[in-house]
């Protein structure tokens, strides 16, 4: 499968002699004006592909990217922001789970003062609940569910051995390319099992452990196994958790 290209931009500039001295119509004026305002907008451009330009520069250093990630701690963060950052960090340190967890293609902006961290993902075609939507139970052969729960599981053992709990598994953060790629990816709220500040409610209600949803109550890497046989009978089915039940909600 071809990827996106990437985008190319090319600005030219283009001489302009405006005269003194000379007088000006109001035409003449308008145009002028329209000719100044449009050189600050090339050299704004400008600016913006330098931008990116050095952001590109920065995650093709994998070395540097490293040790920045590094620098990230690996408690809970407080903010949004470090949380971000934070989930950009594990996503690195899980380093695609051999082929079946997403992979960091690189990474800018993660440093303490950054307000724009921003992270490099591959291209895939679509994720586990299209995928279930838009083929048939007749349509998918048995070897080819156990591939994806094969896949799934592995992906989640990799988390857990590095002492985290996932804490979102769901049929959406599990991604299918068009090459029968099935990767586990949705670690924005992964969080290190002896976290003592450990949230309840967070993920989706359809696939979360009763215990996660009570407030106080701590829980442990069982709360990601029940997640995940909820998306297994999801394979088989086909269908969302709870979908025999009339009002889910």
């Amino acid at each position: 499968m071809v990827g996106p290209q990437p985008l190319c931009l090319s600005l030219v500039h283009t001489p302009c002699s405006l005269q003194t001295g000379v007088h000006l119509t109001q035409d003449d004026a308008a145009a002028q004006n329209d000719i100044y305002a449009l050189r600050d907008k090339v050299a704004q451009l400008e600016r913006e592909l330098n931008t990116v330009r050095e952001q590109l520069q920065a995650f093709q250093n994998t070395t540097e990217m490293e040790q920045t990630l590094q620098n990230i701690p690996a408690t809970a963060p407080k903010d949004e922001l470090n949380r971000i950052k934070n989930c950009i960090a594990f996503t690195h340190k899980l380093g695609g789970g051999d082929g079946t967890i997403i992979k960091l293609l690189g990474a800018t902006g993660l440093d303490e003062v950054s307000r724009n961290p921003v992270a490099y993902y591959p291209y895939f075609c679509g994720d586990l609940r299209s995928f279930l939507l838009s083929n048939s139970k007749e349509n998918v052969p048995e070897n080819t569910r156990i591939f994806i729960a094969y896949s799934i599981v592995k992906a989640l053992s990799k988390v857990h051995q590095l002492d985290r709990l996932h804490r979102d598994v769901n049929s959406f953060h599990v991604f299918i390319d068009s090459d029968n790629t099935v990767v586990l990816a949705g670690m924005s709220q992964a969080r290190s099992k002896t976290n003592m500040t450990m949230t309840n409610g967070v993920g989706d209600i359809l696939w979360m452990a009763p215990e996660t949803i009570r407030d106080g109550q701590r829980y442990t890497e069982k709360a990601d196994i029940y997640s995940l046989a909820m998306v297994l009978i999801e394979i088989m089915t086909h269908e969302l958790p709870y979908s025999h039940l009339p009002n889910r909600s």
